[in-house]
């Protein structure tokens, strides 16, 4: 009986956690490069993300939703302020992107957009 209802537990658990999955990937389109085992690592450490880059630390996910990108430079305030490709190429970003307090699915979106905005904005003054 006892296994019975574990099991029936766990499929729940399973179920609710792939309903997560679909609404985080939902949220951010990009997420649907990664696998789900990376997707529970993300969110499973969320808070523990933005210190690992300050550290040093390579995010091996972000070289997934983003192939440029090697590493991102993160201020003391734990906001975005730049990103670094493995040649060694910098881009200051014009708008700094906060993270503290944020989930990761909404900081990357908005890592996207300022991308987006400073690449632009970079190739028009490369252009001129």
């Amino acid at each position: 009986m006892q296994l019975v209802k574990a099991n029936g537990d766990a499929d729940t658990a399973r179920k609710e956690l792939t309903e997560f999955l679909v609404k985080k990937r939902a949220s951010f389109p990009r997420l649907f490069f990664l696998s789900n085992e990376e997707l529970i690592d993300i969110f499973g450490r969320s808070d523990d993300l933005i210190d690992m880059l300050m550290e040093g630390q390579q995010l091996t996910f972000l070289q997934n939703l983003f192939e440029g990108i090697d590493m991102l430079q993160v201020s003391s305030s734990k906001r975005l302020e730049g990103m670094s490709s493995k040649l060694g190429e910098q881009v200051e970003f014009t708008s700094s992107i906060v993270t503290a307090g944020v989930f990761p699915e909404k900081w990357l979106k908005n890592l996207e957009k300022q991308i987006e905005k400073d690449l632009k904005r970079n190739l028009f003054f490369c252009y001129e």
